[in-house]
């Protein structure tokens, strides 16, 4: 018997499935693309971004917090997240190994504002000495809006965007 958790062809009675997992390594490249419009044809999606080998699981709206400050990403710049490690909806799930094609999907992002913690000051002493030496950090974080988050499926040799 076939696990509930991965098919590798659609047919309309598997369609009613719940937690249905599309992976790569059970269906083959060619098979996946037919594939992609059960899952662009269900919303909200959401997508697993990896920003500097971190995951974050992101849906359209969600507001980011990164924790490193971004100096080269100024205020309004969208970013275009393109290392998915998994894609979803609330039945389907499409994993890659090691990521998803980033032709399959799009996942942007816009830069909202740079947050900044309150200064820390840390007290290092050396053992037998009076001086006290004082660590100042203050802490700059980049915050990002998730603006979109959909499934591309091509059509007939063309690429458009469903979701």
């Amino acid at each position: 018997m076939r696990p509930q958790s991965i098919i590798s062809d659609v047919t309309p009675s598997q369609t009613a499935l719940s937690q249905t997992a599309l992976t790569p390594s059970t269906t083959s490249q060619e098979s996946l693309p037919p594939l992609l419009p059960l899952l662009a044809a269900q919303l909200p999606h959401y997508v697993t971004a990896h920003i500097h080998a971190h995951p974050y699981l992101l849906t359209e709206g969600d507001t980011l917090r990164l924790p490193f400050l971004m100096p080269s990403a100024p205020l309004g710049t969208v970013l275009r997240l393109n290392r998915a490690s998994m894609l979803g909806s609330r039945d389907y799930t499409l994993r890659g190994n090691p990521w998803v094609n980033e032709g399959w999907f799009v996942c942007r992002a816009r830069v909202v504002g740079v947050e900044t913690e309150p200064l820390r000051v840390v007290e290092k002493t050396k053992r037998r000495q009076r001086r006290v030496k004082k660590a100042k950090n203050k802490m700059r974080f980049t915050i990002l809006r998730v603006t979109e988050v959909g499934v591309i499926v091509p059509e007939n040799g063309t690429e458009a965007e469903a979701g």
